[in-house]
């Protein structure tokens, strides 16, 4: 006598799962061509996107190689190497000047035709030229409209700022300087804002503010403690102090009899 083994469970979904598989494979065969159209499609949509992607990234690169080239050939003009970051000034001012405006005019055309950070390091680039050429109006209006653009969160915003402070300091507008070096040292995106308080610290000392002076010097030191143990800082606040007490003391009233 044969006994009969029940079936539990576990077979039970086995033998279930067997026949969706079976019926998968059977929609399978009846669809092969339909699937094969779909899948052709997505291979040919991967394929796509992948030299979209390739095309992208070839141009990105392109583009940069594009702006250091205009980098290298002013090194180059002003009779350094091609490699230089900062090429040494030539003692022919009128080679300097032939050498900037050429990489000007070529930042601006440079600028003109390509949007996103490439672009914006040409036009913050092109106002640090027109700086250097003593183009003050022009760079502080090309200055102004890129901060009014940039995010806070680029660091490009703290040094327009920075330039612009500078250019403002140039066309003898030292208050809005000071505005405006305080305003990027305030960014966190900045990795120099020590420097900015520094800055905007040097215009109060000039314009007889050493109360605003010792404040954003010490604001500079509470961002880079080191700067605390600098010489020339200490001097500097020391310098600042002694200003105060002089202010405090011509402020008050003569003692009356």
């Amino acid at each position: 006598m044969t006994t009969t083994r029940p079936h539990g469970d576990t077979e039970a979904r086995a033998t279930g799962l067997d026949a969706t598989i079976q019926d998968g494979l059977a929609w399978v065969a009846e669809h092969r061509k339909p699937l094969g159209i779909a899948a052709a499609v997505l291979l040919l949509l991967g394929v796509a996107a992948a030299g979209v992607y390739e095309s992208r990234r070839s141009a990105r690169a392109e583009t940069a190689a594009e702006l250091a080239a205009i980098e290298a050939d002013l090194a180059a003009g002003l009779g350094g190497s091609r490699q230089d970051a900062l090429p040494a000034e030539p003692a022919n001012a009128d080679q300097a000047r032939r050498a900037r405006e050429a990489a000007l005019s070529r930042m601006e055309t440079f600028a003109a035709e390509h949007s996103g950070p490439l672009g914006r390091d040409a036009r913050l680039r092109a106002a640090q030229l027109e700086a250097d050429l003593a183009q003050l109006d022009a760079a502080d209006a090309r200055l102004q409209a890129l901060v009014g653009e940039l995010p806070d969160s680029d660091p490009r915003k703290g040094q327009a700022l920075r330039l612009r402070g500078w250019v403002l300091e140039e066309l003898d507008r030292p208050q809005e300087a000071a505005t405006l070096y305080e305003q990027g040292a305030q960014l966190e995106s900045y990795p120099a804002r020590a420097l900015l308080w520094i800055a905007a610290s040097q215009v109060h000392t000039r314009l007889g503010d050493p109360t605003a002076a010792l404040r954003a010097l010490d604001r500079a030191i509470a961002l880079q403690t080191d700067l605390g143990r600098s010489p020339q800082i200490l001097r500097e606040r020391a310098f600042l102090e002694a200003a105060i007490d002089v202010q405090s003391t011509a402020a008050d009233p003569p003692p009356t009899d």
